[in-house]
């Protein structure tokens, strides 16, 4: 694939995922600033990683959403200042999620498929799980001041 191919691929897949973005949280009922141009962190199309402006503090993140080949998941921004931080609680909910959904189950806030598939996501979940949990520390972020 050509570079411009490539682009032109990530961009679709950016502005795609920015809609599918919006309509959540509209369909959620979260009170929103802007949802960010690009992804604080992606491993497109598998998922990407979103700041979303505080509705009362727009200097501040209010909430951070993850979306793509995967549930999409919302989390208050509070406590959470740092991409790696976001990424770190989606990796652990969902590794927590899949393994309740192995045993047929789920957990009392979070529901993901149906009661019949259950089974079949939870190993498609733990792997989405792992890759969060995976870029949370990688080498991406060097250089980068987690307190910021």
């Amino acid at each position: 694939m050509h570079e411009d191919e490539d682009e032109h691929l990530t961009d679709s897949w950016r502005e795609a995922q920015r809609a599918t973005i919006a309509r959540y949280l509209t369909d959620q009922g979260c009170k929103h600033g802007e949802i960010a141009e690009w992804p604080a962190y992606h491993v497109a199309p598998h998922v990407g990683l979103w700041a979303i402006q505080s509705s009362v503090n727009p200097a501040h993140i209010g909430w951070w959403v993850v979306a793509g080949d995967c549930p999409t998941d919302s989390v208050d921004g509070v406590g959470l200042p740092h991409p790696r931080d976001a990424l770190r609680h989606f990796g652990r909910s969902w590794l927590e999620l899949s393994a309740a959904m192995t045993r047929g189950g789920t957990l009392p806030s979070v529901h993901v498929g149906t009661p019949e598939n259950r089974i079949t996501l939870a190993p498609l979940l733990e792997r989405r799980a792992r890759l969060l949990l995976d870029g949370a520390e990688s080498d991406y972020w060097d250089g980068e001041d987690e307190d910021t």
